[in-house]
C-alpha cells in the first residue's frame, strides 16, 4: 500500500462525521431518522424552556396572575418534559444498545471482508497493517460516538440561533458578550488541542512500547523464554524507560497546556457569565431600561447559548479525534486490491493438466535483490515435484507466487497453457491445498482445525480417516472429547496442546483432507524425527498418487522418489532432475545430499556408541 500522510483537517473531519452518519443511516433508516428527531426536539424543548416558558412565567408570578393557572402551566411543563425524558431514556437505553451492538457486527463485517480481500503483501507493509490494526480499533463505537455528537450538534446549533433571536429582540447589544466564548473555543480551544495532539504523536512510540511489552509478557509463545533467560528485565527496564519518557513529555507540556487551559476556561466561564450578570444588573439597577423578567430572560438565554456554543465546540473537537480513526478506517476500505479475492476472470478448470513457470522473477518490497529470478520450468499433471536449496533460496516465494498470494514482477506462470492471472481467483485457489511451514492451529475444536470451514459431507469420519494416515488419531482419541476437543488454551483451560511434531501432522491432515486437486507440502516435517518423517512422506506420495503434487525439504533423502528434482540457490534454479541425475552431476545437490548423509550418520554413531 502507498505510504501517504495525510492530515485530518476540518473538511475531512466534517466529511468522516457525514460518512459515519450515511454509514450507519444505510445500516438502520428509522433509528437515525427517529435519533434526529428526538435530539432536537429535545433542544428546541430547551429553548423553549429558557425563554417563552420562563417569561411567562415571571410575568404571570409579577402580575398576581391565578395560582390554579401557573400550577396548571408548571405541572403540564413538567409533565411534557418528564414524557421526552422518558421517551429518550427509553430509546436510548433499549433501542440504542441493541443497535449499536448490531452495528458494530455490521461494520467489523465489512472490515473482515476487505481484510480477507487484500493480498498477502499488505500484511507485510507496516503502513497498510498499521491501518488495518488501527480500522479495527472499536472504529464502530467511534462513528456511533461521532453520529450522537452530529445530531447533538444539530439540535444545539438551532437551539443556539432561536436563543440568539430571542435575545438579540430584547437587546442586541448583549450579543457583544457572545465574542467571550467564542475566543475562549476558537483560539485557546483549539490551541490547547493542537498542545494535546503534539503531545500524543511525542508519547505514542512509547505507549507502543508499553503494549508490546504487556503483551510479550501474558503471550504464551513467550514464557518459556521469560522464564529461562534474562528477557523479563530486559523488558522491565524497557518499560520503565517508556513510562519515564511519557512523564517527561508530560511535564514538557505541562505549564503551556495549564496556562492555556486556564485562559480558555476564564473566557469561556467567567468573563461570559460574570459579565451578563455585570451588564444586567447596570440596566436594571442603573439606568433602569429592563425590568427583572427581562434581566431573568436575558441572564437564561445568553448563559444556554453560551453553553450551547461552548458544546458546539467540544463536539467538534470529539468529531476531530475519532476522525482520525475513521479515517484510517475509510482509507482501509477505500484501497484498490491489487489481487482481490473477489476478482472476475475465467472459472479454474476441473482437472490440472500442467503448470509451468515462465522467466517468472519476483522481488519482496523492500529488498534490494530479487527472491527469485529468471525461473523457468514446467510440470504435467500427476508429477511429484521437490524444491530444494538452502534458507531463502527461494522455494516457500516461487509457491506463494503459483497460489497467487503474489504476483510475479515479470514473467508468467501458467495454468493448463493460461496466465493464472485470468482465472478467477477464488475457483483457482480451489484447485490447491496446501500446508504451509509457518500453519497455524486455531483456537477451536481438532475437527475445525482440519476441516477449515470447508463444506465436507460425513466430515468426522474422513477428518478420522486422514488422522490415522498421518499418525496422529491415536493422540486425540486420547484427548477428553476426542475429535471436538478445543484446540489450545487460548479459551479453554482444558485445551489440547500438541507438540511440535503433531502440530506439523496436524497441518498435513488439513490438506490431505481438502483434496485439492494440486497438493503442496512446505516443510511439511522439518519438527519430525527421520522414523517418523520417514512415514509422513509416505503417507503424502501416497495420499497425492496421480495428483500434481510440490514439496518444499531441507531434507534431501525425502524427495529422493520425487519425479524431478529442483535445486534453488540465491533465487535461481541452478539444477534440475531426478534424484539419480542429480547425484550423477556431482553439482551442488550432490554436494548437500553429502553433507546431510554423513552428518546424519555420525550423529547416528554418537548415539550407538553411547548405547
Amino acid at each position: 500500500m502507498k505510504k501517504e500522510k495525510k492530515k485530518v483537517n476540518l473538511r475531512k473531519s466534517l466529511q468522516n462525521a457525514f460518512f459515519s452518519v450515511s454509514e450507519l443511516f444505510r445500516f438502520n433508516k428509522r433509528f437515525v431518522i427517529a435519533n434526529f428527531i428526538i435530539v432536537i426536539g429535545l433542544h428546541l424543548m430547551y429553548a423553549f424552556e429558557s425563554t417563552y416558558y420562563v417569561k411567562w412565567l415571571i410575568e404571570a408570578i409579577s402580575s398576581k396572575g391565578h395560582f390554579e393557572k401557573i400550577v396548571f402551566v408548571v405541572c403540564l411543563f413538567v409533565g411534557v418534559r418528564f414524557l421526552a425524558d422518558c421517551i429518550d431514556w427509553i430509546y436510548y437505553c433499549y433501542e440504542s444498545d441493541i443497535v449499536f451492538s448490531r452495528f458494530a457486527q455490521y461494520f467489523n463485517k465489512k472490515i473482515f471482508k476487505k481484510a480477507g480481500n487484500v493480498e498477502l503483501a499488505c500484511y507485510e507493509d507496516a503502513e497498510f497493517y498499521n491501518k488495518y490494526t488501527m480500522a479495527l480499533d472499536s472504529t464502530s463505537n467511534r462513528m456511533i460516538n461521532v453520529c450522537g455528537h452530529t445530531a447533538n450538534m444539530s439540535g444545539t446549533l438551532i437551539r443556539v440561533i432561536v436563543l440568539l433571536a430571542v435575545m438579540i429582540s430584547i437587546d442586541p447589544g448583549v450579543s457583544a458578550f457572545l465574542v467571550f466564548p467564542l475566543m475562549g473555543n476558537f483560539i485557546f480551544g483549539r490551541w490547547l488541542n493542537n498542545i494535546e495532539q503534539k503531545r500524543y504523536k511525542s508519547i505514542a512510540k512509547d505507549n507502543r512500547v508499553i503494549d508490546y511489552v504487556l503483551r510479550v509478557l501474558h503471550l504464551q509463545q513467550f514464557a518459556k523464554e521469560i522464564r529461562l533467560t534474562g528477557i523479563f528485565s530486559l523488558m522491565q527496564k524497557k518499560h520503565f524507560k517508556a513510562v519515564d519518557n511519557i512523564c517527561s513529555q508530560y511535564d514538557k507540556y505541562a505549564f503551556r497546556a495549564g496556562s492555556v487551559y486556564w485562559m480558555k476556561t476564564m473566557l469561556t466561564f467567567t468573563f461570559t457569565f460574570e459579565g451578563i450578570l455585570a451588564y444586567c444588573s447596570y440596566r436594571a439597577l442603573v439606568s433602569g431600561t429592563i425590568d427583572l423578567a427581562e434581566m431573568t430572560i436575558m441572564t437564561s438565554v445568553m448563559t444556554s447559548a453560551a453553553w450551547g456554543i461552548i458544546y458546539l465546540f467540544n463536539a467538534m473537537m470529539e468529531i476531530h479525534r475519532e476522525s482520525v480513526y475513521i479515517q484510517n478506517a475509510r482509507d482501509f476500505l477505500a484501497y484498490e486490491e491489487k489481487i482481490p479475492e473477489n476478482a472476475e476472470g475465467i472459472v479454474a478448470p476441473d482437472e490440472i493438466e500442467s503448470i509451468e513457470f515462465k522467466n517468472v522473477c519476483f522481488t519482496y518490497k523492500g529488498e534490494s535483490s530479487p527472491t527469485l529470478n529468471n525461473i523457468s520450468f514446467k510440470l504435467e499433471k500427476g508429477t511429484t515435484a521437490a524444491l530444494v536449496g538452502h534458507n531463502g533460496a527461494g522455494k516457500t516465494t516461487l509457491v506463494k507466487l503459483l497460489l497467487r498470494l503474489y504476483d510475479a514482477d515479470s514473467g508468467e506462470i501458467l495454468l493448463n497453457g493460461i496466465n493464472i492471472k485470468e482465472y478467477e481467483v477464488t475457483s483457482y485457489r480451489k484447485l490447491f491445498s496446501a500446508a504451509f511451514q509457518d500453519y497455524q492451529v486455531i483456537a477451536m475444536s481438532v475437527l475445525d482445525n482440519i476441516v477449515m470451514g470447508v463444506d465436507v459431507p460425513d466430515c468426522e469420519a474422513k477428518s478420522e480417516e486422514v488422522l490415522h494416515k498421518v499418525g496422529l488419531w491415536d493422540k486425540v482419541s486420547s484427548l477428553e472429547n476426542g475429535i471436538h476437543t478445543t484446540m489450545t488454551r487460548e479459551f479453554d483451560d482444558h485445551g489440547a496442546v500438541l507438540s511440535g511434531g503433531q502440530s506439523q501432522k496436524l497441518a498435513v491432515a488439513r490438506a490431505l483432507m481438502q483434496d485439492g486437486k494440486c497438493m503442496v507440502f512446505d516443510e511439511p516435517s522439518s519438527a519430525l524425527d527421520p522414523i517418523a518423517e520417514y512415514d509422513l512422506f509416505k503417507t503424502i506420495v501416497e495420499e497425492t498418487e496421480g495428483k500434481t503434487t510440490v514439496i518444499i525439504s531441507h531434507r534431501l533423502s525425502s524427495v529422493k522418489e520425487a519425479d524431478i528434482i529442483y535445486m534453488l540457490e540465491k533465487g535461481e534454479l541452478v539444477e534440475r532432475g531426478t534424484h539419480k541425475e542429480l547425484m550423477d552431476m556431482g553439482g551442488i545437490y550432490y554436494n548437500m545430499y553429502i553433507h546431510q548423509a554423513n552428518s546424519y550418520m555420525a550423529k547416528c554413531g554418537e548415539e550407538a556408541g553411547e548405547n
